[in-house]
């Protein structure tokens, strides 16, 4: 059954990685902390602006 954005307790995902996973399955939602989290790991502290 399809289900669009707005419904409630849906999340919609695009692509798979086992960090999507552990974000969706320890319920953490916040994509913007998601995103601080990934960009500020040991694998890209190498990247200066």
């Amino acid at each position: 059954m399809p289900v669009s954005k707005n419904e409630q307790g849906v999340i919609l995902l695009s692509g798979f990685s086992s960090r999507l996973f552990s974000m969706v399955k320890d319920k953490q939602y916040d994509t913007f902390s998601f995103m601080v989290e990934v960009i500020t790991s040991e694998r890209y502290k190498c990247i200066k602006a």
